[in-house]
């Protein structure tokens, strides 16, 4: 609380006054993702721009309306245990700003959820394009049913309008009580903006194996609780990169490890992912995977889609990449080795094994690097696009843009 209340303070050194003739503000963006939709979605849009986490609020807004707005709705929602100080302000902001439609990124935030919830104008529309793979709405439930937590976090999420990665999704939120209004699959953000740069480009297959760095996937923090299978969640991620290194090695396959974050962008975030996997992996183990791995970097935008597009077979756990690039037909193996159904891939067949020895492991891959891709997509349970509804960037851009042209100019 008392870094909050410092960091609250820094930010008060940045407050600006709001004019509301001199901003765009019938389109309202909230909280991040700003660069993947200014890539394509945005172009043709005048809108204004909402951070909503403490460490990237770079400029507190005051006016006159603003106060009375926002004193109005802290005396409403004074008793109301469930919302922020820092919420109540945003969702003030956002009902002086009287947007027509707020759009996110980010579909599992609590605060656009909570404005979403609180908002006393009825006419803003709320839209949430889902971002990742969300095996979160399962893990939220466990551990309210083990009773680490009182509340059900899933109960905290109301999204009026939700674009998400295909069907899927429609039946995992209603399987969890998701409260959603509307959904309407579109697909990938990532992958239509990385096709559309790639331009129709064709990748050769270079690789015979990409893993893909699943690293955090476990460690969200729920309350100020872990899930208590965290050690043996952990072990089944750290094992599956330890078995894809030793197969590499024994078969001499070409292998690539695709880094998870930015050095640039996330230089924290980038030294943590670095040092866990110095942390748990022999020098041997480690030096291999620093000597074939990628990075994310500003200049290569796209790095992780173009070591996974020049490969034979994509590894990991959970990786949305994974649905991803079956979706546009290429060849991945989803590998549970954690012990729990929490992260069991939602296809299965030829794409997915769990719980396997090493013997059943080097088999599954040796199968699917020998087999066709027509024989591969017949030995899946569902069709390829059951998890990312287009592979087509076009229509991917273009059902994002309809439904905020949808709510704009109606």
């Amino acid at each position: 609380m008392l870094k909050k209340i410092f960091k609250l303070i820094l930010i008060l050194r940045f407050v600006k006054f709001l004019d509301k003739k001199n901003i765009s503000k019938e389109l309202i963006i909230l909280d991040e993702g700003i660069e993947d939709l200014q890539l394509n979605v945005l172009k043709n849009y005048k809108f204004f721009w909402i951070r909503t986490r403490y460490d990237k609020i770079k400029t507190l807004y005051v006016s006159t309306e603003l106060i009375i707005v926002f004193l109005k709705n802290l005396i409403s929602l004074f008793f109301n245990k469930n919302i922020f100080l820092q919420e109540i302000y945003l969702l003030s902001l956002i009902e002086t700003l009287n947007p027509k439609v707020v759009f996110t990124l980010i579909d599992n935030n609590f605060t656009f959820s909570k404005i979403a919830m609180h908002i006393n104008n009825k006419k803003i529309k709320f839209i949430a394009m889902q971002g990742g793979a969300r095996y979160i709405w399962r893990i939220h439930d466990y551990i309210y049913k083990k009773k680490l937590i009182k509340k059900n976090l899933n109960d905290n999420l109301f999204i009026p309008t939700y674009l998400c990665l295909g069907k899927f999704d429609i039946e995992d939120c209603i399987k969890y009580n998701i409260k959603i209004n509307k959904f309407i699959p579109v697909g990938s953000l990532s992958l239509a903006n990385f096709l559309k740069n790639s331009q129709g480009k064709s990748f050769e297959k270079i690789y015979d194996i990409c893993l893909i760095s699943d690293h955090g996937a476990w460690m969200d923090n729920f309350e100020g609780v872990s899930i208590d299978i965290f050690e043996k969640v952990e072990k089944g991620y750290r094992d599956l990169i330890k078995w894809t290194i030793d197969l590499c090695i024994i078969k001499k396959f070409k292998f690539i490890f695709a880094f998870k974050r930015n050095k640039e962008n996330s230089p924290e975030a980038f030294v943590e992912e670095n040092q866990f996997y110095k942390k748990y992996l022999s020098k041997e183990h480690y030096d291999f995977l620093l000597k074939n791995s990628s990075f994310n970097n500003n200049k290569d935008f796209f790095n992780s889609y173009k070591v996974t597009f020049k490969s034979k077979l994509i590894l990991a756990v959970s990786s949305t990449l994974l649905r991803e690039n079956l979706s546009y037909g290429n060849k991945i193996l989803s590998c549970n080795l954690t012990g729990s159904d929490l992260f069991d891939f939602p296809i299965s067949g030829i794409c997915s094994i769990k719980n396997c020895s090493f013997d059943d492991f080097k088999n599954r891959i040796n199968d699917i690097l020998s087999m066709d891709d027509k024989t591969y997509f017949s030995m899946i349970a569902k069709n390829k696009n059951y998890l990312v509804h287009y592979s087509d960037p076009e229509l991917t851009l273009n059902s994002i843009r309809e439904q905020i042209n949808l709510n704009l100019y109606q």
